[in-house]
């Protein structure tokens, strides 16, 4: 028997690995009005034959936005890591190699 899923009932809107994780997860959301609550959160600690993950739950009404918030904040992570990530030319062209062309090269060779 399935029923309509009431805008009050729980979805999980993230799974992850550690308590510290689902806490950045659920203040993210907190901070943009959206409830949430970790469930979970005190097993993942444990490695043992099952470990566990923290799921981070909103309202079902609150999930598409909770999703999309997320979203939002991951493609904000990437693009800030991708800016952070250093220009690095390799080869020849890209001046890899000594000067020889520089007067200082060439008083050297005379």
């Amino acid at each position: 028997m399935s029923r309509d899923t009431d805008q009050t009932d729980p979805v999980t809107v993230a799974e992850v690995m550690t308590e510290v994780e689902a806490a950045i997860i659920r203040s993210t959301l907190e901070a943009e009005g959206v409830p949430s609550w970790v469930i979970g959160g005190l097993l993942t600690g444990f490695r043992a034959e099952l470990p566990g993950r923290a799921q981070v739950v909103v309202r079902a009404g609150d999930a598409e936005l909770a999703r999309e918030i997320l979203a939002t904040v991951a493609l904000e992570a990437k693009l800030r890591d991708e800016a952070d990530e250093p220009d690095v030319e390799t080869g020849p062209e890209a001046g890899s190699g000594p000067d020889t062309t520089s007067e200082a090269g060439a008083d050297a060779a005379d």
